[in-house]
């Protein structure tokens, strides 16, 4: 029943298991890590390579990466004003790759 292409009534699609939120991450920097070691710019960004989850759009603050996730309650902006900095923030930068690495 939870097959993407069968159609379900609205009551069925309210009653989904999973509740996915959007975590909004913004890099003023206009740099996006993609992994424990390695920086791209905003413009060479890929997120199809990450999944469907994951999106990117632009703002006059930077680049954007939008992730849909169940893994959170709440929908979340983070603001990232130095891209080094925030990496060395380990538990704030492991969670941003688990998000971006995990479609669930």
């Amino acid at each position: 029943m939870n097959d993407p292409l069968n159609i379900r009534s609205f009551k069925e699609f309210t009653k989904s298991d999973q509740t996915w939120v959007v975590v909004t991450y913004v890099f003023c920097d206009g740099t996006i890590p993609i992994s424990e070691f390695e920086i791209t710019d905003f413009e060479s960004f890929d997120p199809t390579k990450f999944g469907s989850h994951v999106s990117k759009e632009g703002s006059g603050m930077g680049g954007i990466v939008n992730i849909e996730t169940s893994l959170s309650s709440d929908y979340e902006n983070v603001y990232v004003d130095s891209t080094p900095d925030f990496i060395s923030r380990q538990e704030d930068f492991n969670r941003y790759l688990i998000l971006l690495r995990n479609p669930s």
